[in-house]
């Protein structure tokens, strides 16, 4: 019964905590200018060269054209197996 007349039951508690405390007059907001941001380190040092050297990282433009190298020197290089209804390896002597 008593949690039913303070509200915990009816309509929640996060539902009527702020209007509780709102209307005691007990909200208190505190002031703070002193944050420090804790997430990831800039990557870029705010010039024209850094962000171009940003963007080339992000963009992986390097691993890009060594990718676009090795595919290239695989379809030009020369088939290692034989077309085998039209070639034939050589036999050993062995083989009847």
């Amino acid at each position: 019964m008593v949690l039913k007349s303070i509200g915990f039951v009816g309509r929640g508690l996060f539902n009527c905590a702020p209007t509780a405390l709102a209307a005691s007059g007990g909200v208190h907001q505190q002031q703070r200018s002193n944050y420090s941001y804790v997430g990831m380190a800039s990557e870029s040092d705010g010039t024209f060269a850094g962000d171009f050297n940003y963007g080339l990282h992000t963009l992986l433009f390097t691993e890009l054209f060594r990718g676009f190298g090795v595919m290239l020197g695989h379809v030009f290089m020369e088939p290692t197996t034989i077309s085998y209804p039209f070639e034939k390896g050589p036999l050993s002597s062995r083989f009847r």
